[in-house]
């Protein structure tokens, strides 16, 4: 079974140090399994850290080190407990820190080759009391990479709140958590070997040296912790080592969250049993009025959104974030005003109701200073970024996205994204919603190696419609311009993709058209999916109405040729949409009222007869579950709402089976719709993950009025039939502009000095349109000649800009919200800091996390642990979408 936003239930497993053999299980009413562990990579030496809740040490915590597994998700192995540290006058087992909150291990453990290590502190006692509902935690990083021989490398750890963030988010879909609060917790973390590899591959010719296809998304998310926040300083770092922004007021504001709780005595748990007291009903959810018992009632869920489902309910501070990063809205109840428990006929949201036990003292600076609508977590590609040139300046018309890697300007436009089994990232990026040109964008997971080729310097509009990725390091993007399907070589093989400083085209083949002519005008080729056998499934606009799959006959990553196979439908009409199931059967959409499917490999296509979507808008997303259902969503009278339709496939033959009608229907927001790509692009936004959830982006979510929306994410989970709210998490993400003051000078010469006070300040870049297009960086002072007006603008690449620029001696600034609204800003919403804001194209990668493309924001944004672990569409695990 596999997390997603619906409830886990994960053996953990632990075994003795030197023991071959896995010998105990414990959790979920699993019994007892054997298995073997990885060669040991080295014999431990000894090294230590310590444990912080706040500003006060940890005393007489129990501290555990522990390896992942390849066993299964949320299956961990015990290494070592920490040397005991009984504080002076109160011996007991397993007090491991002293009064420094300082630990050490022995060593002589083995840490088993290709797995990972963290270390977890259960209980402790901050100056209240001894807390059993405090579990903290930290990824201390690749066993092979923390010792030189058997001497430890890896360097002081501390364990802190932060840290304990970090591995909730970034390892929410690896992490399980057993036991209670009376007979003591064990947390593991781990991920079955087909998502444990060193780097993800597909048994072909293209990955050297891969015999087993698998994915690499808890080695990749473990990075994202340590990314996230510092092992050795437990402080949140303001950027990832890609460039990615962090939000550091989010992370400082649940650290000190968690803290209020650590440094209390608990709560939240029956002192018999220590099992979870919160209860969910119609009446609201009940929490026993201690902090930790407000924390973990409100972090609780339900499979259904509703007060009635089954309850997922906390008993722990780990647990408790790792609800967050599941379900970011916290609990299905409403509260009173003062978050009362029971008070399920208020108003105040779950989230609210969180950020009211945030200490009014903070210890974690800076701090968020309103609550957000959600906790979703996230970070961000800033427009500029991911650029190869040396240059990194914004864009304009003159200077587009295509004009080569020398002149490249990063992100400018982003239409889709897309992963792979590495969980490589790959971005079609254009100057402009007018799209006068494009290029692709690769990256690795993390913002590395990148690598940029130009699409087409000659694009209009409607020149691409999707973007899909195949199993041989291809990007592919039917191009209707040029009536054809056109592959780009995104990296050199192996596992170490991508790695070319730019991406060379490797062919441009015809699409099917008409009457099985390779050359008629009349077709465009707009929309693609790629099934387990490497067929490339393209379907037609502009009233063509066909489709029909290119069928490889040399698999290649520099020279691949395919054959056209025609599937011809009977009467005119464009296709919107294709998507490919697990079992390689074809769904797709024909008009506004139609489908169409064939099975896997087949020549022929079944039509459905008009859907119940037929007054929806005729180019919104159509994706495929694991169980032989289509999924379509549509705005109906301003709502947002879900179609269902089933099937069935065997051998040659697909038949279509019920047209549900909407199975389920958003409320009603007057400024929301879905991308549609101005019935031009045939935009599609929508992804599937592992544990059939559907998520999507509504592309227009703001007022031009009320600067309280930018836009959305939603899930849409198909077995439970829960939709979530509106998910935009923490405000904070930076625009290439922001209007922060304007002048008159009148008569004399004035010298501006221009100050950032972000951090780091050093990233912030000023525009003065009084000198045009020149760009200026913080700490340098501009004279400004007489009779001279203008405005001031402010970007930074490092996000959360406060900025002010003095101007005879007087400073004038207006400072953009780290989180939550700002409203006094006149920019607002177009140069709003949203996660979300004119979303085009959402995946999923093999860690859980979603990768969202902002078009006019000029972001790409990687939110973490919300979904579930996926394949690429290109990779079917049996009948499942899972790794």
């Amino acid at each position: 079974m596999k997390p997603s936003f619906r409830s886990l239930c994960v053996s953990v497993i632990r075994f003795s140090c030197f023991s071959a053999t896995i010998l105990l299980t414990v959790g979920c009413g699993i019994g007892p399994i054997a298995t073997s562990i990885a060669t040991p990579d080295t014999v431990a030496s000894s090294f230590g850290g310590t444990i912080h809740g706040g500003p006060n040490p940890v005393v007489g915590a129990r501290v555990a080190i522990y390896a992942t597994t390849s066993t299964g998700y949320g299956v961990g192995a015990f290494l070592q407990e920490a040397t005991a540290n009984y504080p002076a006058g109160s011996p007991a087992a397993h007090q491991d820190t002293d009064a420094h909150g300082s630990f050490s291990f022995a060593g002589g453990f083995a840490c088993p080759a290709g797995q990972q290590a963290y270390i977890v502190a259960y209980g402790g006692n901050t100056g209240a009391g001894n807390n059993p509902n405090s579990i903290l935690v930290a990824p201390v990083g690749p066993c092979n990479t923390l010792y030189s021989g058997t001497t430890y490398t890896g360097g002081f750890i501390w364990v802190d709140e932060l840290t304990t963030v970090a591995t909730g988010y970034a390892l929410s879909n690896f992490i399980n958590i057993t036991g209670d609060a009376v007979n003591g917790y064990t947390v593991g973390i781990g991920a079955p070997a087909t998502n444990n590899a060193a780097a993800g591959c597909v048994a072909n010719g293209y990955y050297s040296s891969c015999t087993a296809t698998a994915a690499a998304g808890l080695s990749h998310a473990f990075a994202n912790a340590i990314a996230l926040v510092s092992n050795s300083t437990g402080q949140v770092n303001a950027n990832t080592t890609g460039g990615a922004i962090i939000p550091t007021a989010e992370v400082n504001t649940l650290g000190n969250l968690i803290q209020a709780c650590v440094n209390s005595t608990g709560g939240g748990t029956n002192a018999i049993t220590g099992a979870p007291t919160t209860v969910t009903s119609a009446s609201g959810t009940s929490h026993d009025g201690t902090i930790c018992g407000k924390f973990f009632a409100f972090t609780s869920y339900t499979n259904t959104g509703l007060p009635t489902g089954t309850l997922t309910a906390a008993g722990n501070t780990l647990d408790a974030i790792k609800n967050l990063a599941k379900r970011p809205t916290g609990s299905a109840s409403t509260y009173n005003s003062t978050c009362d428990s029971n008070s399920g006929t208020g108003a105040t949201t779950a989230a609210s109701c969180i950020f009211s036990l945030v200490p009014s003292t903070n210890f974690y600076l800076p701090t968020m200073s309103v609550p957000p609508t959600d906790w979703m977590l996230g970070i961000s590609y800033p427009k500029a970024s991911l650029s190869t040139s040396t240059t990194n300046t914004f864009a304009t018309p003159t200077a587009p996205a295509c004009a080569g890697t020398s002149a490249n300007n990063g992100l400018l436009y982003p239409y889709f994204v897309q992963t792979d089994i590495n969980d490589n990232v790959v971005i079609l990026n254009s100057d402009a919603s007018a799209n006068v040109c494009a290029d692709i964008i690769a990256m690795a997971y993390d913002g590395s190696g990148v690598s940029v080729s130009p699409i087409d310097n000659t694009a209009t509009a409607a020149s691409f419609g999707s973007l899909v990725l195949d199993a041989w390091g291809h990007a592919i993007v039917p191009l209707r311009a040029s009536n054809g399907v056109r592959f780009y070589q995104y990296g050199a093989g192996g596992t170490s993709d991508p790695n070319d400083t730019t991406i060379p085209i490797v062919a441009t083949i015809q699409s099917p058209a008409t009457s099985g002519s390779t050359t008629t005008s009349a077709y465009k080729s707009a929309v693609a999916a790629v099934d387990g056998n490497s067929r490339i499934y393209v379907g037609a606009l502009n009233g063509v109405n066909n489709w029909g799959y290119l069928a490889p006959t040399t698999l290649s990553h520099t020279a691949p040729v395919y054959t056209s196979n025609q599937i011809t439908a009977t009467s005119t009409s464009s296709m919107y949409a294709v998507s490919v199931d697990p079992n390689n059967n074809v769904v797709g959409t024909k008009g506004t009222s139609v489908l169409l499917g064939t099975a896997s490999g087949a020549t022929t296509y079944a039509g459905s007869g008009t859907t119940p979507s037929s007054s929806t808008a005729n180019d919104y997303s159509l994706v495929s579950d694991t169980s032989g259902n289509a999924w379509q969503m549509g705005v109906v009278s301003s709502a947002t709402t879900i179609f269902k339709y089933s099937y069935t496939a065997s051998g040659s033959t697909f038949t279509w089976g019920s047209l549900t009608s909407p199975v389920y229907t958003y409320p009603t927001n007057t400024n929301a719709a879905l991308e549609n790509g101005a019935n031009t692009a045939g935009v599609k936004n929508a992804a599937m993950d592992g544990n059939n959830v559907m998520w999507f982006a509504e592309l227009f979510g703001q007022s031009t009025t009320t600067p309280s929306y930018g836009g959305y994410l939603r899930g849409y989970d198909t077995v439970n039939n829960y939709g979530t709210g509106q998910l935009q998490g923490c405000k904070f993400m930076p625009t290439s502009a922001q209007n922060i003051s304007a002048w008159n000078i009148g008569a004399t010469t004035t010298t501006f000095t221009l100050t950032s006070t972000s951090t780091p300040a050093v990233g912030a870049i000023f525009t003065l349109s009084a000198f045009g297009t020149s760009t200026f960086f913080n700490g340098q002072t501009v004279t400004v000649t007489a009779s001279t007006s203008g405005s001031l603008t402010v970007a930074s690449t490092f996000g959360q800009a406060a900025s002010s620029a003095t101007e005879a001696g007087i400073a004038t600034s207006r400072t953009a919200t780290m989180c939550g609204s700002n409203t006094g800003d006149s920019s607002y919403p177009s140069n709003t800091p949203f996660l979300f804001y004119q979303s085009r194209g959402v995946a999923v990668d093999t860690m859980g996390n979603l990768w969202v493309a902002n078009g006019t924001q000029g972001q790409v944004n990687e939110i973490l642990g919300l979904a579930a672990p996926t394949w690429p569409a290109y990779i079917h695990n049996g009948t499942s979408n899972k790794p």
